[in-house]
Formats: structure tokens, sequence, C-alpha cells
């Protein structure tokens, strides 16, 4: 097996998180939860740190610290993991950011359509 932080584990997951071995086996402790529905029943198995569900439905299921917070938390992380975590981070607010901007330009576009269509139709019945 590849030491972790090598290239070859690197290429196994994403940085920020652990394959499902890892999770069963190295793992110190279980993932926090921080937030559970009172009435969810939960079974010992445990995947990727998380108790399974086994009586209760999706909605019951508790919100769990993502991986990246437990390791970080725990200092679990390799030296250059946190830092391409939050590139990563940085360029998706940077994606959403114009994905944001460019449904406002479409909508702005759709609206002076609309206003020219309806001046158009105007001229048109007089």
């Amino acid at each position: 097996m590849a030491d972790i932080g090598s290239a070859e584990w690197q290429w196994v997951v994403p940085y920020g998180s652990r394959p499902w071995a890892w999770w069963k086996w190295e793992a110190p402790e279980r993932r926090r939860i921080l937030c559970r529905a009172e009435n969810a029943l939960w079974d010992e198995g445990i995947s990727f740190g998380k108790a399974r569900l086994s009586v209760g439905g999706y909605a019951d299921r508790p919100i769990y610290e993502t991986q990246f917070e437990y390791l970080k938390r725990l200092g679990l992380l390799m030296e250059d993991e946190e830092q391409m975590m939050l590139e990563a981070q940085r360029r998706e607010r940077q994606e959403k950011e114009k994905l944001k901007e460019l449904t406002r330009k479409r909508a702005d576009s759709d609206e002076n359509d609309t206003e020219n269509t309806q001046s158009a139709h105007l001229r048109l019945v007089r």
C-alpha cells in the first residue's frame, strides 16, 4: 500500500479526504456529529467515520463534520493538503461568482429583449 502523501495515494482520493480503508483501520476517532435527529436509530457499523443508518429515513440522518474539517481538527492533513483545499475552495467561489454574473447578464438581456418585442408590437398595432 502506498504511503499517505505519495503520488499514488493522492491519485486515489481527492485532497481533504481519505479512502474507506483508512477510515476503517486507521482513523483515531469517529467524525463529530454537528446536528442529530432525536428519533433516529443507528447501528454500530462505521462508514467513512460515520455511523450507518439502520432504522429511519434520509431526513433523520445526522449532519457530520466534513472529512476536511475532521482531518484539520486532528492535525492529520498533509503539509500541502490544506493549501490545496483552500485554493480549490477559492476557485469554486470564483466560478460561482462568474455564474451569478452570467445569469444576471442573461436575465437583463432577456428583459431588454422582452421590452423591445413589446415596443415593436405596440408600434405595429398602432
